[in-house]
């Protein structure tokens, strides 16, 4: 273990009056804690006793040992560390940026260096740009930093490849350094839950680079050991607490989001559904399960009106995803290309590709393990809540039978007694509506997730338990049959494990579930089709699902401002924004060599709420620079700021990263307030920044 190390920075500026010429610089002192070892004594001491019987041993010392100071040619104005204190960060008055080793005082990160990747300046990274500035603050990840100018404005300054500026086509192997260093830099701050937007910011140049994605979410989840295969899990808790694979899923489908109103990709399409599905199950799952603390009464959250209607959005939501669903498998049963891909072997390997041209992640959503028991949880919370509405329904016919049989009792000039809680009485009956409108029975849908389920678990288990005997051969000795055993398993983990990743990130399935797709595409899904109302699925409207692809339907959301809360799972209409303001969001939001969503949409929001009534923008009198969205950035950072915009309109929240919508801000009710405060992150695990309406 290396001794601590005392570090102090003297920094000289040569006073503009003197006779002869000066240069800035900075000299670095460093002090080593050293502690001596203690002096050994002659043995004859410790014949000697003392008057209290008690032995005095020598006490260690600690001195310091000056080291050898480090002078540089320039004024420091920051100090970090990285690397768990290993790496040194010192920033430079000029905007300039240098990292040293904390032992040797060397600097690295300076030169390229394709065998050891430990910062993406060493393959080709380099910061945007170098302005004096008098302070300067790290990200988590050191992938940008903040700066405060000489002219007291904010600004930020992120890393940036500039072959892509040269619009040519980078080489494979130059991708693959690239992608090998934005996980690195993203590793650093998965496990710890923290904002790694920076990171997205520089990959977003590369979200047009086919694969791109895809290729770097299977690096981050093989670096990290990232579980995704759950085709044997009982419980879906594990999963749904897999805080990695929803910052995977989120990185797939920030790369895919184009803007408001724009079709999704394919993968895109994918992962927002799956961390709909895991967002829906989390709301009910903390309004049905955790009591009020605070309140004397025994309470849950679903004693608050609104924290139902929440609930009644979030079951609306899992009950027109369970009909879109159901819907799409139809149709693909009905498709003759699907059918010639099943039945013949040699054509099985272009589903994949096929779903891809037709923008369907249906299929996808069931073939995956854990986007099967997001599926599987969803409904489980959906017959839970089934049987609540069930419940209240009952009790308030009672309620109002009891209440009938007294005032008949009463006779007919006594005052007619008020229900109790006629909120919540209004609000289970909203409920039991939704319930009572699904297109899907939930429990014959489950049913078809477990055969589905069990059929790919036996497809598994046949494929990969008898090759490791043929094809792995003990380095030393012989095995036991134990160990064979043990050998076997861990084989036939990691190949379920790779076949999963790739089904996630819109691979074709292995050969195996060729006989799976088919036994659900000619048996499962045609006597489910029995049990429904084909007409009406197809006819369904799904708005809160936010899955159409029609230009026109697009156009015509964006044009009467719909938005859909991704908490409450309701539709928000805002007051139609003008043509110019909608342009700006939709097309200056991702143009292809620019920032990424979060940088960018401090940008836009900025520009827009800090106009007056004759569209002249006002002094920045907070020291907040546009030009680089530091507004939004911040948000990231710190998930604290809420100083954006004009605090006079109603304000509402939106994700730095996907720009999703939460409409309620505060609340009072203890209940309602007890279930949104879990909403401190989006679904996709990015922060929140607090916006004007409409923008």
């Amino acid at each position: 273990m290396a001794p601590p190390v005392i570090l102090a920075v003297r920094s000289y500026i040569p006073q503009e009056a003197t006779s002869y010429p000066q240069e800035s610089q900075s000299i670095i002192d460093r002090w080593e804690v050293v502690s001596d070892q203690q002096q050994a004594l002659h043995p004859a001491f410790e014949q000697l006793g003392s008057k209290n019987g008690a032995t005095s041993t020598p006490p260690t010392t600690t001195r310091l040992r000056k080291l050898d100071p480090i002078i540089l040619s320039k004024v420091i104005v920051s100090v970090s560390t990285t690397q768990y204190g290993r790496v040194l960060c010192f920033a430079f008055s000029d905007g300039t940026i240098q990292f040293r080793d904390r032992f040797t005082m060397d600097e690295i990160y300076h030169e390229p260096n394709s065998d050891s990747i430990i910062h993406p300046s060493q393959v080709g990274f380099q910061w945007t740009d170098n302005t004096p500035c008098l302070q300067v603050a790290f990200s988590p990840t050191n992938c940008s930093f903040t700066q405060i100018s000489e002219d007291s404005t904010i600004k930020w300054n992120r890393l940036h490849y500039p072959m892509m500026d040269l619009n040519g086509a980078l080489q494979d192997a130059d991708l693959k350094m690239i992608r090998v260093a934005l996980t690195v830099a993203l590793s650093s701050i998965v496990g710890q839950q923290g904002s790694f937007d920076d990171v997205l910011a520089i990959a977003r140049p590369f979200a047009q680079t086919p694969d791109f994605a895809s290729a770097w979410v299977k690096e981050l989840v093989n670096m990290l050991k990232i579980a995704v295969d759950y085709s044997e899990a009982g419980h879906h808790d594990q999963l749904v607490k897999n805080i990695p694979l929803q910052q995977c899923l989120g990185v797939i489908s920030h790369l895919s989001f184009r803007g408001d109103f724009k079709p999704r990709s394919h993968s895109g399409k994918f992962a927002m559904l799956a961390l709909g599905i895991r967002s829906v199950f989390l709301v009910i799952t903390v309004a049905s399960n955790s009591p009020m603390l605070g309140v004397k009464e025994k309470l849950t959250p679903l004693d608050d009106p609104d924290v139902v209607d929440a609930v009644t959005g979030c079951i609306e939501w899992g009950f027109s995803l369970l009909a879109w669903l159901t819907n799409a498998l139809f149709e693909l049963v009905d498709d003759p290309d699907i059918a010639a891909m099943l039945g013949d072997q040699k054509r099985f390997s272009e589903l994949a590709k096929y779903l891809e041209s037709k923008n369907d992640a249906s299929l996808q959503l069931l073939l995956c393990s854990s986007t099967r028991g997001f599926l599987s949880g969803l409904c489980r919370r959906l017959q839970h809540i089934e049987q609540v509405s069930t419940r209240a329904a009952q009790y308030s016919e009672l309620r109002i039978q009891q209440q009938q049989q007294q005032d008949a009792a009463a006779g007919a000039g006594a005052v007619p007694t008020r229900a109790p809680h006629p909120a919540l009485s209004e609000a289970y009956q909203r409920m039991e509506r939704v319930v009572a409108s699904a297109l899907v029975k939930v429990p014959e849908f489950e049913r078809l997730l477990a055969e589905l389920s069990s059929d790919i678990q036996s497809a598994y288990h046949k494929t990969f338990s008898g090759i490791p005997l043929a094809k792995v051969k003990p380095q030393q000795g012989t095995m036991t049959d134990q160990q064979q055993q043990q050998l076997n398993e861990q084989f036939a983990k990691k190949a379920q494990a790779h076949c999963e990743l790739d089904m996630v990130l819109g691979r074709n399935p292995p050969p195996c579930f060729r006989e799976i797709v088919l036994k659900l595409f000619t048996v499962t899904l045609p006597a489910f089709r029995n049990q429904t109302d084909p007409a009406k699925l197809y006819f369904a409207k799904h708005k809160l699902l936010e899955v159409d692809d029609n230009p026109t339907i697009l156009a015509r959301k964006k044009a009467a401002g719909q938005y859909v809360d991704v908490f409450k799972r309701v539709e928000i209409v805002v007051n139609p924004r003008s043509k110019q303001t909608l342009n700006t969001w939709d097309e200056g939001l991702f143009p292809d060599d620019d920032l990424t969503t979060s940088a960018k949409l401090g940008s836009i929001i900025n520009n827009h709420s800090s106009s007056n009534s004759n569209g002249v923008k006002p002094a920045l009198g907070s020291g907040v620079s546009e030009e680089h969205g530091m507004g939004s950035y911040r948000t990231a950072i710190t998930g604290t700021w809420t100083g954006i915009g004009d605090a006079s309109r109603p304000q509402w929240r939106r994700c730095v990263r996907c720009a999703s919508v939460v409409g309620d801000m505060f609340t009072s009710k203890p209940g309602y307030h007890f279930v949104l405060s879990q909403q401190r992150k989006c679904v996709c695990g990015a922060s929140w920044g607090t916006v004007p309406r409409g923008t």
